[in-house]
């Protein structure tokens, strides 16, 4: 684990998701992450969107899946609100054993780089789905770069993050500029 200073808290990222919001969405690396998401996805499937930020997958997803986002970031709540996703409050840094509903599918894109213990999104996922997809940047963007992010993740140490699941497929590729994983019990 890092020893870098955690600066993600709900007011970080209410300033940062004002300022970067639709630049986020409008993304290239990011529209390609998440339409390979939505190529795993069945259309029907209802999907918990954990740390979804500002809905960028619930939009990917509008009209085919009922999606529900969870974040910590009030004006990312909002933001998702807006392309018709459920949205609630949740600080997965602290999560312990809520509930938020069973879905057909958990989504954690671009959100374990981001906290001191990513072993919490990965039990909250366990806890709502019998699927989950994960995404993090590959091997990129690490604490020295850029600041919200506290470790950096290959193929191998996503995999073994993910290892309470049991079934894990990684794509052999990297998507936009993500490691994808899928991951069934």
């Amino acid at each position: 684990m890092s020893k870098a200073k955690n600066v993600n808290t709900p007011d970080y990222w209410n300033e940062a998701w004002a300022r970067a919001a639709e630049q986020y969405r409008l993304d290239s690396g990011r529209i390609t992450s998440a339409n390979y998401i939505k190529g795993l996805i069945p259309e029907g499937a209802s999907v918990l969107d954990i740390g979804g930020g500002c809905g960028l997958l619930a939009s990917t997803l509008r009209g085919r899946n009922k999606v529900k986002v969870i974040d910590f970031s009030e004006y990312a709540l909002s933001y998702a609100r807006t392309v018709g996703a459920e949205a609630e409050f949740a600080d997965i840094s602290k999560y312990v054993d809520q509930r938020y509903g069973w879905f057909d599918y958990v989504v954690c894109a671009d959100f374990l780089e981001h906290l001191d213990e990513p072993q919490r999104a990965i039990k909250c996922a366990y806890f709502h789905a019998d699927r989950a997809i994960f995404a993090v940047p590959d091997n990129c963007m690490g604490p020295d770069s850029c600041q919200e992010h506290l470790r950096v993740y290959t193929r191998e140490t996503l995999a073994h993050e993910l290892r309470t699941w049991g079934n894990i497929r990684v794509a052999p590729e990297t998507i936009g500029f993500n490691i994808i994983a899928e991951v069934w019990k």
